[in-house]
């Protein structure tokens, strides 16, 4: 899978709740796309604060999305901890989601 590819996987997903696509209008933030060992983490937020500054359009609490490029998952990554606690452990135990969730949920 590309990069490009993968973006437009990010892209679906947030298309995927039409009231908060309606809404919001999410944009991926092309700037911060993290590059790592299994793929690419994507950030995102609302066309309106972006480009308009709107500030009652702003997304908060929005976790960037994670994809995997050699198995093909996409998921989440929380907002509680840095973005390098996902990304490890996601690592722990790479394209199984279960896993990730139960390790996820065990973060401070």
């Amino acid at each position: 899978m590309t990069l490009s590819e993968a973006k437009a996987k990010a892209i679906l997903v947030l298309g995927e709740n039409k009231a908060f696509q309606e809404k919001y209008h999410p944009v991926i933030l092309d700037e911060h796309t993290k590059e790592t060992e299994f793929g690419w983490v994507f950030y995102y937020q609302s066309y309106d604060f972006i480009y308009r500054g709107i500030e009652g359009k702003m997304l908060i609490g929005n976790g960037p999305i994670m994809i995997d490029k050699d198995f093909d998952l996409v998921f989440r990554a929380g907002t509680r901890c840095h973005i390098d606690e996902y990304v490890s452990a996601y690592m722990k135990n790479r394209g199984n989601l279960d896993a990730y969730e139960c390790l996820v949920n065990s973060l401070p």
